[in-house]
């Protein structure tokens, strides 16, 4: 697979990714109008609506930062002035940083699909599908922000073949 298939894999699952939050959301909203009809639940919902938020938070503002400054592979900022040629047949070293960009774009996706979870549980377990509004626009908000880009894949390609040339 060259990198030109590979990064498009990787557009159509963020794609899907993104999709899932109006899924969430359209089944969010069936649920709780046929649950709303049941007993009102007992749960305090400032009290979950808390809980959640502040793992919501924990997981975009620490674990996604955290992770991608870890796992990232260098980028070349600077550049070479020359387009990418997304056709060539990759180096060793090209193909590893791309493959570790898909892992932590992957990654990082389905941590900001779990910040819409948080709301499609709290949106479940409080019988109201609204909690789910907030907590959906701040995921694909996130998803949005980490959404995949060329130039991204530019300074790692960039960056590798400069770390390749220079072991050579």
């Amino acid at each position: 697979m060259n990198l030109r298939q590979s990064w498009r894999a990787l557009q159509i699952l963020w794609v899907a990714l993104f999709a899932s939050l109006g899924i969430y959301a359209v089944m969010v909203v069936m649920i709780s109008a046929k649950e709303a009809s049941r007993a009102p639940t007992t749960l305090d919902p400032t009290l979950f609506t808390a809980i959640f938020g502040v793992m919501s938070a924990l997981t975009l503002i620490v674990i996604v930062p955290v992770l991608r400054k870890a796992r990232m592979p260098p980028r070349d900022w600077v550049g070479s002035g020359r387009a990418l040629d997304l056709d060539d047949n990759p180096a060793a070293a090209v193909e590893q940083a791309v493959s570790r960009v898909r892992v932590v774009s992957i990654v990082t996706w389905a941590l900001c699909d779990s910040v819409a979870i948080y709301g499609v549980i709290l949106s479940m377990l409080l019988h109201d599908a609204s909690y789910y509004a907030g907590f959906g626009a701040v995921a694909a908000a996130a998803m949005l922000v980490f959404a995949p880009r060329q130039t991204l894949l530019e300074q790692v390609v960039n960056a590798a073949r400069r770390g390749e040339s220079q072991r050579v």
